[in-house]
């Protein structure tokens, strides 16, 4: 990443914090995924319902019971 890359990302950062979070969380997701840690599964679910991935909190929580096999609430 070039010097310029950083200061527009970081300026970004600063004025979007929801982009912020919405990043975070998607790190959280991917770190969930490949160390396969269903217990963080529903505190990150309920996190991210309230952000800008909350589509994808909404898919994956209607697929867990696919995935795990347990019944939809």
């Amino acid at each position: 990443m070039t010097k310029a890359d950083a200061v527009i990302i970081a300026a970004i950062d600063s004025g979007v914090p929801s982009l912020v979070e919405a990043r975070a969380l998607v790190d959280q997701f991917h770190d969930m995924v490949r160390e396969t840690d269903e217990a963080k599964l529903y505190v990150w679910i309920a996190n991210a319902k309230t952000s800008l991935v909350s589509s994808l909190a909404t898919g994956v929580h209607k697929d867990r019971a696919a995935v795990r096999g347990l019944p939809i609430t």
